[in-house]
């Protein structure tokens, strides 16, 4: 599937609507990558800054002071959004494999690679949800760049070796991403 993106609609998984409900309840606390020197990028020699931004990590993550994955504490901190999380994406992928399903809220992302990626064919299983419209997944290919809308719509690629970034969004949108941390 390297060269292959699926796109359906999740609009009649069951989950949707309650996924949404409690992502709304949920609460986004604003980290400052700056502080985190994981979280900047070097281009040119020049060291960019990254706007603070609300995301977290359910599943399995890297803790900073250990090289293996260990369980995210907010799997205990929000154990019915792991759980809805784990049954919206095994109605439409049953068979998805992953380690980690990254939150974000209204995170707006450069061009960039997953280097990080390490499951089967490195897939990546995206989706927006929420009360937004416009945004998406810009993928950019030879100088081709396509623009994938996905509110409401799982898009699987392989996001460690498709140069992408997120199409800015109007209003709240939380983009959910399955995939496997190496």
């Amino acid at each position: 599937m390297e060269n292959k993106y699926e796109m359906t609609s999740a609009l009649e998984n069951p989950y949707l609507i309650p996924l949404k409900e409690e992502l709304q309840r949920v609460k986004f606390v604003k980290k400052n990558p700056n502080k985190d020197k994981t979280r900047t990028t070097i281009f040119g020699g020049v060291k960019e800054t990254i706007p603070p931004f609300e995301a977290f990590a359910l599943g399995l993550a890297r803790a900073y002071n250990k090289k293996e994955l260990v369980q995210s504490a907010k799997n205990r901190k929000y154990p019915d959004l792991y759980e809805l999380c784990k049954s919206f994406i095994k109605y439409d992928y049953p068979d998805f494999e992953y380690t980690t399903i990254q939150l974000n809220k209204n995170v707006n992302t450069e061009y960039h690679f997953d280097a990080r990626n390490g499951g089967v064919d490195n897939l990546s299983a995206c989706i927006g949800i929420g009360d937004f419209t416009e945004g998406g997944i810009e993928i950019k290919e030879n100088d081709i760049i396509t623009q994938y809308p996905n509110k409401d719509k799982w898009l699987l690629y392989n996001g460690k070796t498709k140069l992408h970034r997120t199409i800015p969004a109007i209003g709240d949108r939380f983009a959910i991403i399955y995939f496997t941390k190496k």
